[in-house]
């Protein structure tokens, strides 16, 4: 019994890291963080949050940022963290905290948005950061949607865990936004192909 249930982990783990590979595909990490002049730099500077990251993917069409934080909170992909969350949600929710006439959804709070963003803030225990969406028109008669996240550690043992803890789990986190950036491109047009 103990050997098969070791396999069936040991299969689940596998087809959760190919699925990690496969859904991420298209998606692009941007190297510098959050650009100098968005909402989410400005705001991961003025927190002293340490980590900041952006991942993006190109879609056809036009897309507006409030679609995309609606089709993140409600993609498949989400749809787990949703269910474990200490506060249920809906999807008429998502949609009216993605629209800011909801205040909070589950962790999340509204913290500010323009046109092309959409910044939300959390805090989980010690943990702390934010959530950020972005969508830039290109020339083609396409989107580039940015998902953008900052986190770190609050309180006494702070420093410890920002240097040592934080970049063990940077990795596993930027593979995830990846999956989530896919998945809510996916869900604002099922036939999204990688351009």
């Amino acid at each position: 019994m103990i050997q098969r249930v070791g396999g069936a982990a040991a299969g689940a783990a596998v087809a959760t890291c190919a699925g990690l590979v496969y859904y991420g595909r298209g998606v692009r990490r941007s190297r510098g963080g959050a650009d100098a002049g968005t909402l989410l730099r400005a705001h991961a500077e003025a927190e002293g949050i340490p980590h900041h990251d952006t991942v993006s993917i190109l879609v056809p069409g036009r897309v507006g940022v409030k679609d995309l934080a609606e089709a993140f909170f409600n993609s498949p992909a989400f749809a787990l963290e949703r269910a474990v969350l200490p506060h249920s949600t809906s999807d008429e929710q998502a949609h009216a905290f993605a629209a800011g006439s909801l205040q909070p959804f589950a962790l999340w709070k509204n913290e500010d948005r323009n046109e092309s963003e959409i910044l939300t803030t959390w805090s989980a225990g010690a943990t702390r950061g934010a959530t950020w969406f972005r969508v830039v028109p290109e020339e083609d008669d396409r989107t580039r949607l940015e998902l953008g996240s900052s986190m770190g550690f609050t309180g006494g043992s702070s420093g410890w865990l920002n240097t040592l803890l934080l970049p063990l789990v940077v990795p596993a986190h930027i593979a995830y936004s990846k999956v989530l950036l896919q998945s809510a491109a996916a869900r604002l047009n099922p036939r999204h192909h990688d351009v």
